[in-house]
């Protein structure tokens, strides 16, 4: 009874310091609902604040029949993609099919691919504000035109402010 006690304890414990973590994780999806295991995803943490030199680390992963013969890019934009008429985004990564294949498993699934990428100049990508602004992560297919066909762009929204110095940041 005793181990048990304990075990809840530390179990406990383990639970309340994930719930306090300091951030937001993140996974953003692209791919066609019809076709059974066809998505590929940006996996990756964002601070609830930061400062120059910020680095967002995550992974890519694919699904076993995710497209993978055209490339993707992860960036951040001013506005959501599939909404705006039109939108300003700063890519930070471009993901080609080809990186991904070559984390095939013999089961057909896809080990992924780890990134880090380095904000050293927040003032590229947010604007000078006191008042609350959005702020939009997009996954989409680096051909991706067609505003209407949304199985090729996804985004996770979140409001900021940014003093010139430290960017505040959660998710909407």
């Amino acid at each position: 009874m005793k181990k048990i006690k304990n075990c809840i304890l530390s179990l406990s414990a383990v639970l309340l310091l994930a719930s306090c973590s300091s951030g937001t994780n993140v996974s953003i999806g692209v791919g066609n609902g019809k076709i059974p295991d066809d998505a590929i995803y940006a996996n990756f943490s964002v601070a609830d604040s930061f400062k120059d030199g910020y680095k967002i680390s995550g992974k890519f992963t694919a699904k076993k029949n995710a497209n993978l013969e055209t490339n993707y890019v992860f960036a951040i934009a001013d506005s959501d993609p599939v909404f705006s008429s039109s939108y300003n985004e700063s890519v930070l990564l471009r993901l080609t099919g080809d990186m991904m294949k070559a984390t095939k498993k013999s089961n057909g699934t896809y080990g992924g691919v780890k990134f880090s990428i380095q904000l050293t100049n927040l003032s590229s990508y947010f604007t000078k504000t006191s008042e609350s602004k959005d702020v939009y992560f997009v996954l989409r297919d680096e051909n991706y035109t067609d505003r209407t066909d949304i199985t090729k762009v996804n985004s996770s929204h979140f409001n900021y402010t940014f003093d010139g110095t430290t960017v505040r940041i959660a998710h909407a």
